[in-house]
């Protein structure tokens, strides 16, 4: 649509004095000239100029390349902002008065270097806007940062939507308030209260989101690594990313905003309805003396009628206190080391001492707490622990039918005296009459970080609900979506086990995938598996007279996003390696690197082999390289064995 306003004269032969007039698109380049009248064929230079053309509903369409404007949309009603080949954005953009039902779509925000800005602000009173599959790093003040309060008037927002964006190295990558706001399919790495050539942020913490305000949806949003720990540096913080340290990180947190109140600002003293289901939240990290480093689930103050359901979790827990009412706490699987973990001796630490429960509250209204259908893995204390108004243990808040364990034993108290007291694992009380009880899950593969279910769990059909908890309020959908329950009753934990293909589940890899199509039913192959990029090996016996199917996906670093790289896949056949060249094809490996030109997307997935191969055994390894920096995409290769039908397993 080329950039003008049409003009149309109706009913009968007479033409109203008021034009009615339709949606114009005016287009956007670093390469345009702000003169030209913004076609496809003529951009303009600036969004800047584009927004002084733009009226009710009209679209900014974006080109690839670098803007270093801050840009303020004003009284720009229905506006949409789209960008084509990921545009980035220098500067941070404010909506503001009058933007109601405006659209940001498709740019990349690196605010490198920027500080006291946020990427994206929303004032007060700014309704139904859509910041949808955006990537922001580097935000000094925050990624999306809703306002309470514009020039010292509060209007709560209401109806934003916060949807399939991605965040790192950001202060609080959402922080929300307001009526009615969803946010989903969101993904946050690496939160940090530091970002480069900035100073520290005091209030802002490194969380996932906060959030304030009534009537919010936070659903299948991915949080991942918020720690400033990697495998390198969990024993030696001198390893760790200097500008991830001393940050405290929650995936979700909420209070009474007094930040905002000591500031002059409005003050929502309390969050109310909020229904946060379905999240992957992995912000694992132990307390670090030194570096003062904290992360966890979910922190709260001020809140009531808060929903958690079906979340899967990696962190130090859920806490809170004060005005905690109406918390329920169902179906979910809340962990807390993997096998990396399990021997603590980083100098300063003392694992029975400073280790949390995973759920760990004080609530002024205890009784109002329900926590049901949990699976609580490798809690380090104590799986829960509840706080009353005076900070004595209650036992008052209704914790009920949730499966404990600790692969030391049985919980994680070592030992010493919980003062969990519904039951204590290792103390040989192995259940209660309100149905905890104490046992292994059986998890697929609890090591590669899979939390389904295996056939034969104690957690299948063993899930019960109070009986003054109303059926719509109950999950009706587990993690994946599968519908609860598909059994005699709902499972425990954010998993519903599918029987269907439980049993016929190989173990999965991280980054690598394997199919076998006559023996595996392609359910078994989760996305959120494969999230970064490492593979290990499988130990499969597979047939060799069948079909084999072989898929590499890697996941490039950030910053090698849309570079040229060379694509390295090596096998090793036995005692022999191979290299695959740039047509594709299968060479012995002497030295010389061979592989095929890509450009590094988002993912990346590569065909290795189909067909049928003889029986050996196989280990299959991957890289890129760009410049002269190599990518290792897996700490171990996929590793497997074909063997004869005839002495198969």
């Amino acid at each position: 649509m080329i950039a003008q306003r049409y003009y149309y004269c109706f009913i009968a032969l007479v033409c109203l004095n008021a034009p009615t007039s339709i949606a114009a698109d005016y287009y956007v380049s670093p390469t345009g000239n702000d003169k030209q009248q913004g076609t496809p064929t003529q951009p303009l230079k600036t969004i800047a100029k584009a927004l002084e053309k733009t009226s009710d509903g009209d679209r900014i369409i974006v080109n690839g390349g670098e803007y270093t404007q801050a840009l303020t949309f004003y009284q720009k009603p229905n506006l949409t902002i789209e960008g084509i080949n990921r545009p980035i954005i220098r500067k941070q953009w404010i909506v503001s008065s009058g933007s109601t039902g405006m659209q940001i779509k498709g740019f990349k925000f690196d605010l490198s270097g920027v500080c006291q800005q946020a990427a994206i602000t929303i004032r007060s009173g700014v309704h139904d806007v859509l910041i949808e599959d955006n990537q922001v790093y580097n935000a000094h003040l925050g990624g999306v940062s809703v306002e309470a309060q514009t020039n010292g008037v509060h209007t709560p927002n209401e109806r934003l939507v916060l949807r399939n964006n991605y965040f790192e190295r950001i202060p609080t990558a959402m922080s929300i308030v307001g009526k009615q706001h969803l946010v989903e399919g969101n993904t946050v790495v690496h939160g940090t209260q530091r970002t480069e050539g900035c100073q520290f942020v005091n209030n802002l913490d490194a969380d996932g989101i906060k959030f304030y305000g009534q009537d919010h949806v936070i659903r299948h949003n991915r949080f991942l690594d918020l720690s400033f720990y990697t495998d390198d540096s969990f024993y030696n913080p001198n390893l760790a990313d200097p500008l991830l340290k001393n940050s405290h990180t929650d995936c979700f947190q909420t209070s009474s905003m007094s930040w905002f109140a000591k500031a002059g600002q409005y003050r929502n003293d309390k969050t109310n309805n909020i229904r946060i289901e379905g999240n992957l939240c992995d912000a694992f990290s132990i307390k670090n003396l030194e570096a003062g480093d904290t992360a966890g689930v979910m922190y709260l103050e001020q809140a009531e009628n808060i929903y958690f359901y079906n979340n899967i979790t990696h962190a130090l827990g859920i806490g809170g206190h004060g005005h905690v009412k109406n918390l329920h706490i169902f179906n979910n699987t809340l962990t807390m080391r993997s096998a990396a973990w399990r021997a603590l001796d980083y100098p300063g630490w003392d694992a029975d001492t400073q280790a949390q429960a995973l759920i760990d509250l004080q609530s002024d209204f205890p009784a109002s707490i329900y926590i049901y259908n949990n699976i609580l893995y490798d809690a380090h204390h104590a799986p829960v622990l509840i706080y009353d108004a005076n900070w004595r243990n209650s036992n008052r808040a209704k914790v009920h039918n949730n499966l404990a364990y600790w692969r030391h034993g049985l919980d994680g108290d070592n030992g010493n005296t919980s003062t969990w007291q519904w039951f204590d694992c290792d103390k040989g009380v192995l259940a209660d009459e309100y149905g905890n009880h104490c046992a292994d899950p059986q998890f697929i593969d609890s090591e590669a970080f899979n939390w389904q279910l295996q056939a034969g769990s104690p957690a299948i059909d063993a899930a019960v609900f109070p009986h003054d908890i109303a059926m719509a309020e109950q999950p009706q959908s587990d993690i994946q979506g599968l519908q609860r329950s598909n059994g005699i009753a709902q499972d425990i934990g954010a998993y519903e086990a599918d029987m269907a293909t439980a049993s016929t589940c190989p173990t999965q890899q991280r980054g690598l995938i394997y199919a076998n199509p006559s023996t595996v039913n392609t359910s078994c192959f989760r996305p959120d598996i494969e999230a970064d990029g490492k593979a290990l090996s499988n130990e499969q016996q597979l047939s060799a007279d069948t079909t084999l199917k072989l898929a590499i996906t890697l996941n490039p670093d950030s910053t090698d996003l849309g570079k040229t790289a060379t694509l390295l896949l090596l096998a090793k056949v036995n005692d022999s390696w191979f290299i695959r060249d740039a047509a594709q094809n299968w060479q012995v490996f002497n030295g010389q690197l061979l592989g095929q030109s890509v450009t590094l997307n988002a993912t990346l997935s590569q065909p290795i082999w189909q067909g049928k191969l003889f029986p050996a055994s196989f280990s299959f390894f991957s890289a890129y390289i760009v410049g002269d920096k190599w990518v290792f995409n897996g700490q171990n290769p996929l590793s497997f064995v074909l063997v004869p039908t005839s002495t198969r397993n």
